[in-house]
C-alpha cells in the first residue's frame, strides 16, 4: 500500500496495472514494468508460491529510474496517512537505521483535516 501511494505522489494514480497471477515475478514484475516504465502489482502465482511465497504475499515491481522518486514520495505521504502510533515507530526504526532527514509531523494526518472539515461550508 505505501509504495503505490509514494509512487502516485510522484507520479499520479496509474491505472495500467497488468496482474492475472500468472508469471509473478517474471512477467508481472519484471517484464511488465520494464515494457511500460512504471509500477506494476503481481498476486504471485502457483510457481511463486511453491517456491516460497506465502498465500498473504503479493510483488511489486517498479523500474529503476522510478525507484528513488517512489520512496521519497513513500517518506513524504506518512505524515498524512499514518497516526501517531504508527509514526512514532517509523521515526524510531528510522533513527535505528540512521535516518533523519524524513519530515514526519505529529498530530496531523487525513483524520484530523477531516474531524475540522464543516459539511455546512462546503460548496460542491
Amino acid at each position: 500500500m505505501h509504495l503505490v501511494q509514494g509512487y502516485s505522489y510522484k507520479f499520479g494514480t496509474y491505472a495500467g496495472y497488468k496482474f492475472i497471477g500468472n508469471q509473478a515475478m517474471c512477467s508481472e514484475c519484471t517484464a511488465q514494468p520494464y515494457k511500460a516504465n512504471a509500477i506494476n502489482l503481481s498476486l504471485m502465482c502457483a510457481g511463486a508460491r511453491q517456491n516460497g511465497m506465502k498465500k498473504d504475499e503479493l510483488a511489486i515491481g517498479v523500474t529503476a529510474n522510478k525507484f528513488v522518486a517512489m520512496i521519497d514520495g513513500l517518506c513524504k505521504t506518512i505524515t498524512p496517512v499514518e497516526l501517531d502510533t504508527r509514526k512514532k515507530q517509523i521515526q524510531e526504526n528510522f533513527s535505528w537505521a540512521g535516518i533523519s532527514d524524513v519530515e514526519i509531523v505529529p498530530d496531523t494526518n487525513y483524520w484530523v483535516a477531516m474531524s475540522d472539515y464543516d459539511s455546512e461550508k462546503f460548496i460542491p
